[in-house]
């Protein structure tokens, strides 16, 4: 079998996460490589090149968060590296992560429902609302969510969804986590696992986790935003499961 890429984002200093990560893609026969994660206290410049401070404001609510850069900043070096090469996809994933199911049949699985996504979840912090369309063999599904997933702790990617994200998410607006959920704004097509194969943030707390709310402009601007955001993302989503389903002449997974 053809071994699947797989990067981790890792910060330099974090060794016994690199450690724990690394043990658990080898048990589940993969091969990690890692990537040098960019820690947001040594960003240094300003104003912060690639960051649109106020933009970030007015959507998501709260203060810079230098360690959120750091962290977007990542994720793009990774989608970079990964079109640096000729595979046609890759499993990204950050360091905190725990590998609870057969990861090795999800992938399997999912690549072969390829035509089906360009970037496909394999962990998420909330429920998200999933609607199955796929049945993979086994007890997995792809899935629409039809409400917001946060977290980016681990997911599969091909060459076109790496490519628009690094053309046109390369200035940050949100957080990455965010930014990469809005697949309908940037032409490529998103689905999750359920049950996600893979938890975040079980053994390890966030290192970049920070409060910060900014005042009672977000009444002003987020809350409208995310209103906006999420109808536009319920009425894509359906659509996306009616086409989808419409296609493949499929029941409705149970």
């Amino acid at each position: 079998n053809h071994q699947m890429q797989v990067f981790v984002i890792n910060l330099d200093h974090a060794k016994d996460r690199w450690q724990n990560i690394e043990r658990q893609f080898i048990e589940k026969d993969f091969l990690p490589q890692r990537v040098s994660a960019i820690f947001g206290d040594d960003i240094k410049e300003k104003p912060v090149e690639g960051y649109l401070e106020d933009s970030y404001r007015r959507r998501h609510g709260k203060r810079t968060n230098l360690r959120e850069v750091g962290c977007y900043r990542s994720h793009i070096k990774v989608l970079r590296q990964f079109l640096a090469s000729n595979e046609p996809h890759a499993l990204v994933a950050e360091d905190d992560i725990q590998i609870k199911g057969d990861l090795k049949h999800v992938v399997n699985q999912a690549v072969m429902h390829e035509q089906q996504w360009d970037l496909l979840r394999l962990s998420g912090l909330h429920k998200g609302t999933p609607i199955g369309i796929v049945d993979l063999n086994g007890s997995y599904q792809l899935s629409v969510n039809l409400s917001r997933q946060t977290g980016s702790g681990a997911y599969l990617i091909n060459r076109m969804a790496a490519s628009k994200i690094v053309d046109q998410l390369a200035t940050m607006r949100l957080p990455y986590d965010h930014a990469f959920d809005r697949e309908w704004c940037h032409g490529y097509r998103a689905l999750s696992v359920t049950p996600y194969p893979i938890t975040q943030n079980d053994r390890y707390p966030s290192q970049i986790y920070f409060e910060g709310k900014y005042g009672p402009m977000r009444y002003l601007t987020v809350f409208p935003y995310r209103a906006v955001n999420e109808t536009l993302r319920v009425v894509h989503r359906l659509g996306q499961v009616a086409r989808t389903r419409l296609t493949m002449h499929l029941p409705k997974a149970a």
